[in-house]
């Protein structure tokens, strides 16, 4: 469910070597860079955004363009931690966050009126429940907050 797919590498691949013409030429990737490959003939930018957007932010303050033009042999470790960069990603917003759901207690009533996150559990004394774990889409305002924690 999280692996990447064939899809991504590909895009990857092309995002990639979008991404090195672009810093060989001392700056880095604009959307109209990426060529046109979706269905509405919009490009398709690598990584997708939110994460284009944040990772730009991120390269820009640290003036990565001008370092790479200025020592091109580090080219190759830039477009390697730009692709780890995505795949760590990637993962993370497909795998979701773990809630803890259906939580019973010792007089054995349920207690699934709330979604309890993951980051409560080490609150939850063991052993007065049981739980069921379920993975959870994240939202929009958590996957905005991976991306700019993985840039």
């Amino acid at each position: 469910r999280d692996a990447l797919t064939v899809s991504d590498v590909s895009k990857a691949m092309i995002g990639l070597q979008t991404w090195d013409e672009s810093l060989r030429k001392g700056r880095l990737p604009l959307v109209n860079d990426f060529k046109a490959s979706s269905p509405d003939g919009n490009p398709e930018i690598w990584p997708e955004e939110p994460l284009f957007s944040c990772a730009q932010d991120v390269l820009v303050d640290l003036g990565l363009a001008r370092l790479v033009r200025r020592h091109p042999e580090i080219l190759p470790s830039v477009l390697l931690s730009v692709a780890k960069m995505v795949v760590q990603f990637t993962i993370e917003s497909r795998q979701g966050k773990l809630t803890i759901v259906n939580t019973v207690n010792d007089d054995g009533k349920s207690n699934d009126d709330n979604i309890v996150s993951w980051e409560n559990y080490e609150s939850i004394d063991d052993d007065e429940y049981s739980q069921d774990f379920s993975f959870q889409p994240l939202s929009s305002e958590e996957i905005e907050t991976l991306a700019k924690t993985v840039a």
